[in-house]
C-alpha cells in the first residue's frame, strides 16, 4: 500500500487539484492508509530524497527522524539516517543507528559507510563485517578491502589482513603507500 500511495502522491503533485484533494481525504482515513503512509503524505518522500541528494544533511536527518517517530522499525529511514549522520561526521550517533539495523538489509554503499563509521569508531570487528558485505566488482570493493585489511591488522588478524589487502587492487596513490607500509610490518 505504501508503494501505491507513493505513486499516487507523485501523480497528484504533477496534476495539482482533484488528486491532491483525494490524497488529503485518504490521509485522514485510518482504514485506507497506514500511519506511516499518512505521515509521508505530509512529509513527502520527494522532500526526503531531495534533501538527501542535495547534501542538505541537517534537513534529511530531521526528516528521517520524523519518519522514525511515526514508525520506529522503518529500516530504510534508519539506514539513510545513519548515512546522513556519517556524512555530518557524527560518528557516535551514526554507529548507534547502524547497530540497530540487520546487516543483511544493507546495500553495498551503506555497508561501506557502516564499515567506515565502525572503523573510525575503533570498532574493528564491526568494520570488518560491514566491509565484507561489499561484493566483488562493486566500485567500493577495493577500498573495503583496504580498510578491512587495516582493521584486521589492528585486531591482530594478520592473515586476514593480508588477504584483504590482496583484495585492494585499485586504490588512490596515497592509500597504496599506506598499504605497502602495513604489508611490510
Amino acid at each position: 500500500i505504501f508503494f501505491f500511495v507513493f505513486l499516487f502522491h507523485c501523480r497528484a503533485r504533477e496534476a495539482g487539484t482533484a488528486e491532491s484533494t483525494l490524497i488529503r481525504r485518504l490521509a485522514d482515513d485510518d482504514d485506507v492508509v497506514p500511519r506511516l503512509a499518512r505521515f509521508l503524505l505530509r512529509v513527502t518522500v520527494d522532500d526526503l530524497i531531495f534533501a538527501d541528494d542535495a547534501k542538505r544533511y541537517d534537513e534529511a536527518i530531521d526528516l528521517y527522524q520524523q519518519v522514525l517517530k511515526q514508525q520506529p522499525d522503518h529500516n530504510s529511514s534508519k539506514i539513510y539516517l545513519a548515512r546522513s549522520l556519517y556524512q555530518q561526521k557524527n560518528l557516535s550517533e551514526a554507529f548507534k543507528i547502524f547497530q540497530q539495523i540487520d546487516m543483511k538489509l544493507l546495500e553495498p554503499d551503506a555497508a561501506y559507510d557502516y564499515g567506515q563509521v565502525a572503523f573510525r569508531s575503533n570498532n574493528y570487528s564491526a568494520a570488518i563485517k560491514a566491509f565484507g558485505l561489499v561484493p566483488n566488482g562493486h566500485a567500493l570493493y577495493d577500498l573495503a578491502g583496504f580498510y578491512g585489511g587495516i582493521a584486521s591488522y589492528k585486531i591482530g588478524e594478520y592473515q586476514q589482513s593480508i588477504d584483504l589487502f590482496d583484495q585492494a587492487v585499485v586504490l588512490p596513490s596515497k592509500l597504496v603507500r599506506s598499504q605497502k607500509l602495513y604489508r611490510n610490518e
